[in-house]
């Protein structure tokens, strides 16, 4: 079950909770949001786009937070495997 060889990892939206997982995911990393992490973006862009924030909305920013920070902290090369799997690095709300 799951993916072939332990150093692969899997992460997933909180929409793969909505239906029946495949066993090939078994182990898969869930992004859901956390409520103390959101209260800032929710309430700007409510104020913004007069409508609540949804998990889709989390999603985007901290996509768009991670590449910005990693852009202007490192440049191009900074997207790389060592970046992306430092356990001391972004957090976002998802």
């Amino acid at each position: 079950k799951g993916i072939p060889g332990k150093s692969t990892s899997v992460v997933g939206t909180n929409r793969w909770l909505e239906y029946p997982a495949s066993p090939l995911f078994e182990g898969a990393y869930i992004a859901t949001l956390d409520q103390h992490e959101t209260g800032p973006i929710s309430d700007r862009f409510k104020t913004t786009f007069n409508y609540q924030a949804d998990v889709n909305v989390a999603y985007a920013y901290d996509m768009v937070a991670l590449t910005a920070g990693i852009a202007s902290a490192a440049g191009p090369t900074g997207f790389n495997r060592q970046v992306f799997e430092n356990p001391n690095g972004f957090r976002g709300s998802t």
